[in-house]
């Protein structure tokens, strides 16, 4: 008896899919969950600087952050384990390829342009420059790679782009694409639906990633208005790269150039 043919190979898709797999529960109230969690922690930082608490600020930072992030990233995961598939991969597309180094360097480095020219436009137009930056180093060298390097240029994008491109953004893609409980829409849904779904979550998306940096640039209106324009703009790059690919990696990436250029431009700056 011959022995049995192996199963016909079938391609990994090459984009998302349409609508929440089997399995998937989490959604909109999971979103907000997290995004409450995020707002509570930059309150909590906010309030620390306000009352001027006895402790250094290096290290208070670095613990905070870590503390924070450690928190937003483990309610993902209890997302995933309790109401998803199990797996940031699956849930939230966490996956890296070699060619997502070049696409989030690519992506990194024209957003990083075209939020350059944006600051000088305002800059321009208001008369006058930003008072401060929203990028707090301090000048000891280890503070600098503690905080700037490892917290902001690469503990930060992760956890962030798991938040805003990873749960909200294909949450509200989903919401749509699902219809409303009592009257769901067939599936699969018409391009037509599909197309708008992807615009909303992009936009929905990168304005709440905007909205939870402006607390950088209190007290600051050239700085609140650049800082947005920077976070918008990053957020518009990231949201689509990610619905075409399906992953964060190249979304990661760019993130990382981002963060990692702004410390670099504090630092050269600083220099002169």
């Amino acid at each position: 008896m011959p022995p049995p043919l192996p199963p016909p190979y079938v391609p990994a898709p090459r984009r998302p899919p349409e609508q929440p797999p089997a399995g998937v529960r989490w959604g909109l109230p999971d979103a907000a969950v997290v995004l409450a969690l995020f707002v509570v922690t930059v309150l909590l930082g906010i309030g620390y600087l306000l009352l001027h608490l006895p402790a250094r600020r290096e290290p208070f930072e670095l613990t905070f952050g870590l503390l924070a992030y450690g928190i937003l990233f483990a309610a993902l995961v209890v997302i995933s384990r309790r109401r998803g598939l199990t797996s940031l991969a699956a849930d939230f597309g966490l996956r890296f390829r070699p060619v997502d180094l070049a696409i989030g360097l690519g992506i990194g480095i024209l957003v990083r342009i075209l939020t350059l020219i944006e600051a000088l436009a305002v800059v321009a137009i208001a008369g006058k420059a930003p008072t401060r930056s929203n990028v707090d180093l301090g000048t000891d060298p280890l503070w600098i790679i503690l905080n700037g390097i490892v917290l902001a240029a690469l503990i930060a994008p992760v956890v962030e782009e798991l938040i805003f491109r990873g749960l909200v953004l294909r949450a509200v893609r989903w919401a749509i694409l699902r219809g409303r409980r009592g009257s769901p829409r067939p599936q699969p849904a018409t391009p037509r639906v599909r197309g708008w779904a992807a615009v909303l979550a992009v936009a929905v998306s990168s304005l709440l990633f905007a909205a939870a940096h402006l607390y950088e640039a209190i007290g600051d209106p050239i700085l609140l208005i650049t800082l947005g324009l920077f976070t918008l703009t990053a957020g518009v790059f990231h949201g689509v790269i990610t619905i075409a690919t399906g992953r964060l990696g190249p979304a990661i990436v760019a993130h990382v150039v981002l963060n990692g250029s702004s410390v670099l431009l504090v630092l050269l700056l600083r220099g002169h």
